[in-house]
């Protein structure tokens, strides 16, 4: 497995890597609109998902700090929210399947620049809610936050989360996500979101 890693500070490692993938292919058609309670809105910073030129639309992530995504976990929050940035090959394949996953559900996620200015202190209080979806660091015998990192959270829970591309694809050996692996990781946004739904309660 390939990975690439940017070192934010002595304390704040992120890494571009591979992850879990949907199995069965699916009609995009199929996929129903995603109805829940946003009961914390987070504040809004400057629009810097247009960094990413393949992603048509924009507005459905909202871009906001580091800092500010952690309410979603204090606060019992509800919405998706995804870590990622600009010069991450693996981002770069992924933000345009996710906001088509976005403008399916007719849902928007919070975007989290993760090349931007981040101090240890948030990034570690962070870490106490998410460090369980963290994976193994093959230069060392820790976990690392990978990206890109779309996770589903609700009443500040983490009910569902999905780590890079599709098991079998390295965009540093193939330009572009075959259909296949574009629908599977498609499928695998559209199920992430739908956990957010009243269809997901027992």
């Amino acid at each position: 497995m390939r990975l690439s890693k940017i070192l934010l500070s002595a304390a704040v490692v992120l890494s571009c890597g591979c992850g879990m993938i949907a199995e069965e292919r699916f009609d995009p058609a199929s996929v129903e609109p995603v109805i829940y309670t946003e009961t914390v809105p987070l504040k809004r910073i400057k629009d810097d998902v247009q960094l990413y030129p393949e992603v048509q639309d924009a507005s459905v992530f909202v871009p906001v700090t580091l800092k500010e995504s952690v309410r979603l976990f204090s606060e019992k929050g509800t919405g998706i929210v995804v870590y990622s940035e600009e010069d991450c090959l693996w981002c770069q394949k992924a933000m345009p399947v996710l906001a088509e996953a976005l403008r399916l559900t007719q849902v928007n996620a919070y975007h989290v620049d993760t090349a931007g200015k981040i101090k240890p202190e948030d990034y570690d209080t962070l870490c106490g809610y998410i460090s369980d979806i963290f994976l193994p660091d093959p230069d060392s015998d820790t976990t690392s936050f990978y990206i890109p990192a779309v996770i589903a959270v609700k009443d500040g829970v983490i009910t569902a989360h999905h780590i890079s591309l599709t098991e079998d694809y390295d965009p540093e050996e193939a330009e572009e996500l075959s259909e296949e692996q574009y629908l599977k990781l498609l499928q695998t946004y559209t199920e992430l979101i739908g956990t957010l739904g009243p269809q997901s309660e027992e």
